[in-house]
């Protein structure tokens, strides 16, 4: 629905203050979960079936401009396994590059059509509940899509994020 595709006023603050948190504490990587997708990529939420348009609001990309801690995005909604590189070439004034995971093809099934030209990776069942799950080591993070009642991921891929140093560790 349109009320759970954006997020407010007050969740986009929260979120910008607790971001800042985690750079002020040295810390690499910042993974954000919304239920929504920021960029959707398929026929039942989304009207865009080319690369660019029907972007994430302009305050959630300051957002994510103003904080390169942020290493990806995970969602479900749209029912559906996908990995989306979002870079500029996909948002206009997007200067963070991150990845946006799309992990949950579970729930209620229905019809829907993959917009191929909007993802990096897809894979869509109605009938097949998924899975994602993140392995984190220094700099680098691993995700792996699975589906459910399998040991062997269906997808993975691991991500480098450049630039990072080691972060600094707090006393607890």
């Amino acid at each position: 629905d349109a009320d759970a595709a954006q997020p407010t006023s007050a969740q986009l603050t929260f979120l910008d203050s607790r971001l800042t948190d985690a750079e002020n504490l040295g810390l690499t990587h910042a993974f954000i979960y919304f239920h929504p997708p920021e960029y959707c990529v398929e026929s039942t939420h989304c009207n865009c079936q080319t690369t660019t348009g029907c972007g994430p609001s302009t305050t959630f990309v300051s957002i994510i401009n103003r904080h390169p801690i942020v290493s990806a995005t995970f969602h479900g909604h749209e029912h559906i396994l996908a990995w989306v590189h979002m870079s500029n070439a996909r948002v206009p004034g997007l200067t963070h590059q991150y990845e946006e995971f799309v992990t949950s093809s579970s729930g209620a099934p229905y019809g829907l059509t993959p917009y191929p030209a909007r993802m990096d990776y897809y894979s869509y069942s109605s009938t097949i509940a998924a899975f994602s799950t993140i392995d984190v080591n220094g700099s680098s993070f691993t995700v792996n899509f699975y589906q459910t009642g399998t040991i062997t991921p269906v997808w993975t891929k691991t991500f480098t994020k450049s630039g990072a140093g080691t972060p600094i560790p707090t006393p607890t």
